[in-house]
C-alpha cells in the first residue's frame, strides 16, 4: 500500500481517489481554501458536492490547514488544483517536499511568461521552488481525454503520464492503472 496525498478536492483531484483506492492505496485528500464545503461534506460522509456520489470509504479528507499532517509520510503527491491554483499549491506544499517524493500534476494548461514564452506546468513548478529544491523533485503530468465525472464513475478513460524519469512514471502508473483507468 502506498500513501498518496492529493491536493485539491475539486472534480479531477477527487476523481483520482477512485483508481487509487481500487488499487489498495491510502488516499489523503486535501482541500484548498476554496474546497472547505467539499471537505466538510466528505467528513460527514455525505456525497461529494460536485460528483454527487460518496467518496470511497478509505479516503481520508483534510482541510488545507492540515497540509503538513496530510503530506507527512506520503510517497507521492498529486497536484489536483486548477491552473489558477498552481502558485498557491507551490507556496503551500514546498515546505514539505522531499526529493524522493514525486509529484503528479493533473493540472492542464501552460504558463505564459512575461516575455510571451509558454512553459509547461511541471517546469514552472520546478522554477518556483526555492533554490535548494530546484531540480531535485520529480515533476510529472497527466495528459489525455479524461473527464472527472467519468473517472469517478469508473468509466473507461485513457491518459498519458509524462515526465523525465521513465522509472518514476512506471511506479506512478502502477498506483493508478485499473481495468477502467488506462495509463500509457
Amino acid at each position: 500500500m502506498t500513501i498518496v496525498t492529493i491536493i485539491g478536492a475539486g472534480m479531477m483531484g477527487s476523481a483520482m481517489a477512485w483508481p487509487l483506492t481500487d488499487n489498495g492505496n491510502e488516499v489523503r485528500l486535501v482541500g484548498t481554501h476554496l474546497d472547505i464545503d467539499i471537505i466538510d461534506s466528505i467528513k460527514r460522509n455525505d456525497p461529494h458536492p460536485k460528483h454527487k456520489r460518496l467518496m470511497p470509504k478509505t479516503v481520508n479528507a483534510y482541510y488545507h490547514t492540515e497540509m503538513e499532517e496530510a503530506i507527512d509520510g506520503a510517497q507521492i503527491i498529486i497536484c489536483g488544483v486548477s491552473s489558477f491554483g498552481i502558485d498557491w499549491f507551490i507556496e503551500k506544499v514546498h515546505p514539505y517536499l522531499k526529493p524522493e517524493v514525486p509529484i503528479l500534476s493533473i493540472t492542464k494548461g501552460l504558463v505564459a511568461q512575461e516575455n510571451g514564452d509558454l512553459q509547461i506546468i511541471p517546469d514552472y513548478m520546478n522554477d518556483c521552488l526555492p533554490e535548494t529544491l530546484r531540480g531535485k523533485i520529480s515533476f510529472n503530468a497527466v495528459a489525455g481525454p479524461c473527464i472527472a465525472q467519468e473517472l469517478a464513475a469508473r468509466r473507461h478513460s485513457c491518459v498519458y503520464f509524462c515526465g523525465r524519469d521513465a522509472h518514476v512514471l512506471k511506479d506512478i502508473r502502477n498506483l493508478l492503472a485499473t481495468d477502467y483507468y488506462h495509463v500509457w
